[in-house]
């Protein structure tokens, strides 16, 4: 009975301290968590940031090989876009280049140019004041009548003045020819009679009649080149 109750004596004591264990490990449990203790073992949380730094990595790379992607795209659009404004331009600067050449050989020539020009020029005014007497030919012919006859002319370019010497049938046909030389004032602008003898014959009859005229001449128009073909003066 004695060592029985020792036994019993001696198992009792040790409930209660493991009672007392098990509420200490609950409430530095509970204090653990409420001091925010990382639970996780080491092996877990080196596993862990390995992934997130995987993934960071991952997300940099991707990042990098668009933004290359989009500078390569950049590039060739600006590559393209060079090339064919260079081929469109290719035409003009090879005219341009022509041109500069053109402009650097008449620049070379200039003085054989100008000399040429002032040759032309003294050619022009020669040309202008010289008179064309087919012009002026023509310009008496159709003012003249077909049975008048002129036997002489002279000219006197500085008074502008034409006297004729010629025949007619009767004194009317000089009176017509004179309403013909009027009837063409824009070249013969005025006209007379010098003198008109009848010309007899050995019965005493008249034949014809001799005259002299007086004109002037409009020289402007058979001046300078215009429509006429020039003849030695």
């Amino acid at each position: 009975m004695a060592d029985t109750n020792f036994l019993k004596s001696a198992s009792k004591p040790s409930a209660p301290s493991e009672k007392k264990n098990q509420k200490r490990g609950v409430r530095n449990l509970f204090r653990r968590k409420e001091l925010g203790v990382n639970l996780m073992s080491p092996d877990i949380v080196r596993e862990v940031t390995r992934q997130i730094e995987r993934k960071n990595v991952i997300q940099i790379l991707i990042s990098f090989l668009v933004a290359c992607a989009l500078v390569g795209v950049s590039y060739l659009g600006i590559f393209i876009y060079g090339y064919f404004n260079a081929k469109n331009l290719k035409p003009i600067q090879d005219r341009l280049s022509t041109v500069n050449q053109e402009i650097s050989s008449l620049e070379l020539n200039s003085p054989a140019l100008a000399a040429f020009q002032n040759t032309l020029s003294a050619l022009a005014i020669l040309l202008s004041d010289h008179i064309y007497w087919t012009r002026f030919l023509d310009q008496l012919e159709a003012a003249t009548l077909k049975d008048v006859k002129y036997e002489s002319l002279s000219v006197s370019t500085a008074s502008n003045s034409l006297t004729l010497n010629g025949v007619a049938p009767s004194y009317l046909d000089i009176g017509k020819q004179i309403r013909a030389f009027q009837n063409a004032s824009s070249t013969f602008p005025t006209v007379s009679v010098g003198t008109a003898n009848s010309i007899l014959d050995q019965g005493g009859q008249v034949t014809g009649v001799n005259f002299t005229l007086s004109l002037t001449v409009n020289l402007d128009i058979i001046k300078g080149l215009g429509n006429g073909t020039s003849t030695s003066q």
